[in-house]
Parts: C-alpha cells; sequence; structure tokens
C-alpha cells in the first residue's frame, strides 16, 4: 500500500492556484483551415476529351470543309506557287575524256541548291498527292503556275501530263483524266544559253494533244522580243498539214539552233521520216536551195522565217 504522504492532494477548481493566468508557453494557437482553390468542374471534364479525341484520330479531314473554305485555300496556294515557283536549271550532258571517268556537271549559272545535289522542292506538291477528289480539285490549277524551262519541258510533260495507257479500264481513265485539264496554262522560261540546239518535239506533239492548251513563253532581257515572238508563232502553229504531220510523227524533230550562226542565220531545222520526206529533201548537200517557193508558207511557218532560217532534214533512222 502507498503511503499516505505519497498521495498529492488535489485542489478545488475555484482555487487560486487553477484560476492563475497561463504563460506564453502554454498558449496554443489555432489557425482556421483555408480551403484549397478548386479549378472549375467543367475544365477539367474537357480536357481529358480532347485529349482522348486527338489520340483517336491525328489527322485533319480536309475533304469535310466546306467547299467555300477549301477554294480560299487552293486559292491562297496557287498565288502563293505562282510567285515563289523554284529555279530549274539544266544538266550538262556527261563529257568522257581519255583517262577520265564521265561525269555530271551543273550549269554555270544553277543555283545553290542544283550544285549541292539538294532535290528541287515545288510548292505545295504534297497536296497534289493525296486522294484523287482532292487532285481532282487542285491538281489542274496548281499546274497553271509553273514556269519550266525550254531544257526541262521533256521531263516535265512526261511526269505531268503523261498519256494514259490503253489498257487502263474506262474508270481509272476517266479519274486520271480528271488530274490535270486540257483548257490548262503554263509559262515557258526561255534562256537564251538553252537554243544552242534543242529539239521542242515533243513540246509540239503535246500541243497537238491538247489544241486548247495555252503556253506563253517568257525570257531574260539577253533574249530579244523578235526572237521571242517567233518561237511564241512556232508553238502556236494551228497550220492544219503542220498539226497533222506532228501528231502522226512525219515530222520527227523540230530543232533550234543558235549555236554556231549569226542571228540572221540562225536556222529551225524541221525533219522529216525518211518515207514521208519529199525528193526534194534528200539531197545531202545544199538541200535548202531546194525548197518549193511557198512551201515554207502551206506549213504555217511564214512569221516563224521572219526571224529564223527554216531549214528541212531526212530522218534515215
Amino acid at each position: 500500500m502507498s503511503r499516505k504522504s505519497d498521495i498529492k492532494a488535489v485542489e478545488p477548481v475555484g482555487s487560486k492556484s487553477s484560476a492563475s493566468k497561463r504563460t506564453m508557453e502554454d498558449r496554443q494557437v489555432i489557425f482556421p483551415r483555408k480551403r484549397q482553390k478548386q479549378e472549375p468542374m467543367v475544365k477539367n471534364s474537357l480536357k481529358p476529351v480532347e485529349d482522348h479525341a486527338q489520340v483517336q484520330d491525328g489527322t485533319f479531314r480536309f475533304m469535310d470543309l466546306p467547299g467555300e473554305l477549301r477554294n480560299r485555300i487552293y486559292e491562297h496556294a496557287v498565288e502563293h506557287t505562282h510567285r515563289l515557283f523554284p529555279p530549274i536549271f539544266a544538266k550538262e550532258k556527261p563529257r568522257v575524256r581519255r583517262g577520265h571517268s564521265a561525269t555530271t556537271c551543273h550549269s554555270s549559272s544553277s543555283s545553290n541548291a542544283a550544285s549541292t545535289g539538294a532535290p528541287l522542292t515545288i510548292p505545295f506538291i504534297a497536296l497534289t498527292q493525296t486522294c484523287s477528289p482532292l487532285r481532282s480539285e487542285f491538281r489542274p490549277v496548281w499546274l497553271a503556275t509553273h514556269k519550266i524551262p525550254l531544257c526541262a519541258i521533256d521531263g516535265y510533260l512526261k511526269a505531268f501530263y503523261s498519256a494514259t495507257d490503253p489498257r487502263v479500264s474506262p474508270e481509272a481513265r476517266k479519274r486520271l483524266e480528271t488530274q490535270f485539264s486540257p483548257n490548262a496554262s503554263l509559262r515557258l522560261w526561255i534562256r537564251r544559253g538553252e537554243l544552242g540546239d534543242v529539239d521542242i518535239i515533243k513540246l509540239l506533239k503535246h500541243m497537238t494533244r491538247f489544241p486548247n492548251f495555252k503556253v506563253t513563253c517568257q525570257a531574260f532581257p539577253d533574249v530579244d522580243a523578235v526572237t521571242l515572238s517567233s518561237i511564241q508563232a512556232l508553238i502556236d502553229n494551228k497550220n492544219p498539214a503542220w498539226i497533222g504531220w506532228i501528231k502522226n510523227t512525219t515530222i520527227s524533230q523540230v530543232r533550234l539552233l543558235m549555236r554556231g550562226f549569226s542571228d540572221a542565220g540562225r536556222p529551225v531545222r524541221v525533219v522529216f521520216k525518211e518515207r514521208y520526206a519529199p525528193q526534194w529533201m534528200k539531197p545531202t548537200l545544199n538541200a535548202d536551195t531546194h525548197v518549193p517557193p511557198g512551201y515554207v508558207d502551206s506549213l504555217g511557218l511564214g512569221e516563224v522565217a521572219k526571224q529564223w532560217r527554216i531549214a528541212f532534214g531526212v530522218d534515215y533512222s
């Protein structure tokens, strides 16, 4: 048992000692709890939905836009392509010398992109390589913005106006023919340095394939206006005999020759297949002296003859 002296007496509640003031150490300051600001419920609920939509479909459905809005986008793309179409320069043919391998050199006037082998980028070309409906809407007007030099016209026509294989189905033929317009236009860039010896027969065949196709010749100041107009007249020649012979390959070459000739003597050489060539063309010496009077005009080349000397040749291949 505990001893009586060990038990402490409990003072009454109203005693003086229990009512004494508390010291600073005994005080406890209790601050009210502040509620944290919460984000709106709508914002929290929308964000996961947007993320889910992006994950579900990351493709922009361009063809779902209204037709008027698509046309505005096409207009912007066409204007941009027309103003900023990249320059194209010719590549020199490989030259082989004894003890050296053949190399391909770019023209001295070529751009940095050409000299470094960087690929040529045509504005908005990716927009023409998507779905068939978009190509049918945009590609015809986009092609009309191009500016192609004479040295590159053959490859350009093969790439963008290739002939349809006769073995394809009528449905495929119709779909392919909607990718370009037979009434389209093209800017043809004429540079004097590329008129040395150039065959334009493929361009003339293209004009017979699309009679309403419009080619506009443009040039640097080093090409005089008379030369430019005569080349334009040669391309626009609608003479029936000329068109027929171009179309059925009676005429196999039409060459512009400026290298080694003075301005007064430079020829346009029209080459006929041997089986179609008249007898007066076949003498190898002084064949130009045997041209019958009025023959040049009968081909619709009278305007061209004012600037160029019309010469004729025979293709014996």
